[in-house]
């Protein structure tokens, strides 16, 4: 019993031990081994070469494949996605393509850009990171809280000082 004891005992130690050698990043992605044995610290798998580029002024019965035809003449195609209005589901114009290689992204944007798809002069370029938006916890956007009316204290007065209703 005071074996087993020991054993959970040094393998939550090591336990420990990986949370803090283990950045953030690669903690959620690689399985920790429990018991006696360190876990392996890998590196994150990221190319720097890839490249996310926007398509903009696309038809609206624009589909991925069709995305994925065009820029891949230019190279390998990682993942095309689409945007689609959150209510109707119908596409809203515009849409990303990320290109395995930043060589091969930018020759298919200086090639692609300003062309024909499906009727429409398409707009190719790097994609920018998406801009932070800042909380606006009363999705409104107004001050004060969103109400839209004035001086709402004293109801009484909206009453012609009758008193409360009930």
């Amino acid at each position: 019993m005071a074996e087993l004891a020991q054993k959970a005992c040094l393998g939550v130690k090591l336990f420990v031990q990986a949370l803090r050698l283990l950045p953030a990043e690669n903690f959620l992605r690689q399985p920790l081994t429990w018991f006696g044995k360190a876990p392996a610290i890998h590196a994150p798998e990221r190319t720097k070469t890839r490249l996310n580029i926007y398509v903009g002024n696309l038809p609206f019965s624009t589909s991925e494949d069709d995305l994925r035809q065009a820029f891949g003449k230019y190279g390998t195609v990682g993942e095309v996605n689409l945007i689609r209005d959150q209510f109707s589901g119908r596409l809203r114009g515009f849409g990303f393509v990320e290109m395995a290689d930043a060589t091969q992204g930018n020759a298919a944007i200086q090639a692609l850009n300003g062309t024909d798809l499906g009727g429409r002069a398409i707009t190719v370029n790097e994609a920018r990171p998406r801009a932070e938006r800042g909380d606006r916890g009363d999705r409104g956007g107004r001050p004060g809280g969103g109400n839209r009316g004035g001086n709402r204290g004293d109801r009484d007065r909206d009453r012609g000082g009758r008193g409360p209703r009930w």
